[in-house]
């Protein structure tokens, strides 16, 4: 069951886009993917540089949609461009390992892997949101998730998704009950992801 949450027309007005955010989000995100790339770091490190992104925007996303049931793109899209920045970096890794003469780490292939789920994601809800009652808000918000739950595959990216509508289903019960048309679903998606996330890196612990 999927229920948007942007569509609340009392809601205040949103914030704007601070001037250069995106280019400076994307140019940090992008350049630290390189260096743990570069450097062999980035398998112990990358896993828990995608989480703290998700957690540097969560409060604001959280809190907007639950009191006004919508997701501002002043945190949804930074959010995606600096996830897809941290894939950007990976994918152009294994090419300048190459021109050093250095051994590959198979960068190239989660950066890759990363933005082609991702962007599969996003596009295929952005073509069901035409149709279905799902907020845009919602779709752009996955964006940023889906690339850093594609950091596992898709699988992970699957399974992100999915357990963030099944967390939302005792609030989304309730409000059908009282006749609410929207739920704000951006703090389930985003828990959902951060679960995922965060069990990734210690499965190997538990199977």
């Amino acid at each position: 069951m999927t229920v948007t949450s942007s569509h609340d027309t009392t809601a205040p007005r949103t914030p704007n886009i601070a001037k250069g955010v995106l280019l400076r989000a994307a140019a940090f995100s992008f350049t630290v993917s390189l260096i743990l790339g570069v450097t062999g770091l980035w398998q112990q490190v990358m896993p828990w540089l995608l989480i703290l992104i998700i957690f540097y925007y969560a409060g604001p996303l959280m809190s907007w949609d639950m009191q006004h049931k919508l997701l501002p793109n002043a945190y949804t899209y930074p959010l995606a461009v600096a996830q897809f920045g941290l894939a950007a970096g990976l994918l152009v890794t294994d090419p300048i390992l190459n021109l050093t003469g250095s051994p590959t780490t198979g960068a190239a292939t989660h950066g890759a892997i990363m933005l082609i789920i991702a962007l599969a994601i996003t596009g295929l809800l952005f073509a069901f949101a035409l149709f279905a009652p799902i907020g845009l808000g919602d779709v752009k918000l996955l964006a940023g998730l889906s690339a850093a739950t594609a950091y596992y595959g898709f699988e992970a990216a699957f399974i992100s998704l999915f357990l963030g509508h099944v967390l939302a289903l005792p609030v989304a019960y309730n409000a059908h009950r009282k006749g609410e048309k929207t739920v704000p679903m951006g703090p389930f998606l985003i828990t959902g992801a951060l679960l995922v996330l965060l069990f990734m890196p210690v499965r190997t612990l538990f199977f």
